[in-house]
Order: structure tokens, then sequence, then C-alpha cells
């Protein structure tokens, strides 16, 4: 792969600190045997790669097409939450209890890989809690079903109770 200064390249295979699969990167310099990267909007440089290592984990920014195969999204204690796969300007992410959702970067607007991740994941979140809030619903109307039956029952039985000592012949006195 040729590059030079400035051109932009995508992470396709995580790597020691580089682990955001997907996430663009700018070639700051390139010396005998390192290429250094940086990040594209602060231009802040985030790491030097082995050339020999450069092209099995990176590529350049337009030779990306198609859908980057499918990493894990983990936690902050280390737990895989979701996964995610990116295309340069969409972001997918499926959790492991099956819910998906999608984020897309408008022509206008600057792809942001982390944002996208994040906006799509807590799509996914919303969509479990909606499906756990309409269970929830579901059990209460069952319950209070249920707890209808149960005062119905008790209503008869408190009438016939009354009934029943009704129609007992008191004693009469002498």
């Amino acid at each position: 792969m040729n590059i030079m200064r400035n051109d932009k390249v995508v992470l396709i295979k995580g790597m020691d600190g580089f682990k955001k699969v997907g996430e663009t990167f700018e070639i700051a310099n390139i010396t005998d045997t390192k290429i250094i990267l940086r990040e594209v909007t602060s231009k802040v440089a985030v790491g030097a790669i082995d050339i020999d290592a450069f092209e099995a984990h990176f590529k350049k920014a337009e030779e990306v097409s198609g859908w980057l195969s499918w990493e894990n999204l983990v936690d902050r204690t280390g737990n895989v939450v979701a996964h995610y796969r990116t295309n340069g300007k969409k972001v997918q992410v499926r959790t492991p209890d099956g819910y998906r959702a999608e984020t897309t970067c408008h022509n206008a607007d600057d792809f942001n890989l982390f944002f996208g991740i994040q906006l799509a994941y807590n799509r996914c979140v919303m969509k479990s809690l909606n499906d756990e809030e309409a269970e929830l619903v579901a059990m209460i109307e069952d319950l209070e079903s249920e707890l209808n039956v149960v005062r119905s029952a008790q209503s008869e039985t408190k009438h016939t109770i009354k009934m029943m000592i009704n129609s007992l012949e008191l004693p009469q006195e002498h």
C-alpha cells in the first residue's frame, strides 16, 4: 500500500493500543521503521506502528468498502455487552439478546465511530427497555384482573356469610 503524510487510514484489525476497528486515523509521519498515526480532528499523535505490521491492521480510507467484521463492544469491566461493525458511514450494533440498531452519518456530518457506536448501542438498550416495559404492563394487567376476581369472590363470600347468619333463627327469650 502506498501511503503518504496526511492520508487517512482505517483500523481493520485490532492490535495492542488500537482496539476500535473501523476508527479512522491520519498518517502524521513515516520513519524508516514506523508509521506515526494521529487523530483526524485534533491532530494529536496516538501511536507508532511498525511498518511491517501496518498493512495487516490498516487500509487506506478510500480502499475500505463494505462492512468490516463484527467486533466486540465491551463495558468498563471487560464484559462483552454487544457487537458492532461499520462501513465508514454507518454503524450497526447487535446485542446478545437479539436487539439491533443502526446509526448513519449524513453527508454534511463528519463520521465519528465512537459516537455512532454509543448511539446505536443506546438505541438497542431503549428497544430492550421498551420490551421490558410492555411485559411489565401486561403482568400488571394480568395481576389486576386476578385481583378483581379475588375481590369479587371476597364480596360474594362476605354476602353468603351475612345471609347465613341472617337465616339463623335467633333463640327466643322466655
